[in-house]
């Protein structure tokens, strides 16, 4: 359906409707993140200009989510892991929004502790090579300062 809409409109006009946001400020491409909606995020990312992409992947919601914020979880319980793994394809720089807070404080890794998705963890992990990197996100605190130990417990 997304292609319907979107197939006959310049690049700019797909991006202008793309970066359009709901109640939340979530953009479209974090819906699909959210959902994991694998092959929509593939068709959005593609159908615009890479540099027109990571300004719609770097968008934060009110509440300071990130796109990968919402590719590492699912509250439905349907998840996909795929969706974070293109999201850090795409994006490489994108390792670095992995240390992002939102605004209660918690991370990608927080969120995907809390919902029990280890996949999202390993690949999470494994985006961060060294021991140090590791280190620093596992002390993050969320509000309450939560760590993503404490999560565990």
């Amino acid at each position: 359906m997304i292609k319907a809409v979107l197939n006959n409109l310049t690049e700019e006009q797909r991006f202008n409707l793309l970066s359009m946001v709901n109640h939340d400020s979530t953009n479209v491409l974090q819906e699909a993140a959210g959902n994991s909606r694998v092959e929509t995020l593939r068709y959005l990312l593609d159908s615009v200009d890479h540099i027109m992409s990571v300004h719609l992947f770097k968008h934060k919601t009110y509440f300071n989510y990130t796109t990968i914020h919402r590719a590492s979880f699912s509250p439905t319980g349907i998840y996909n892991a795929t969706v974070l793994e293109i999201l850090l394809n795409h994006y490489p720089e994108a390792k670095s929004l992995l240390f992002e807070q939102a605004q209660d404080g918690s991370t990608a890794l927080h969120e995907s502790v809390y919902y029990q998705e280890i996949s999202s963890v390993e690949i999470i992990l494994s985006r961060l090579p060294t021991v140090a990197e590791k280190e620093r996100i596992m002390k993050l605190k969320a509000n309450g300062g939560y760590t993503v130990l404490h999560i565990l417990e």
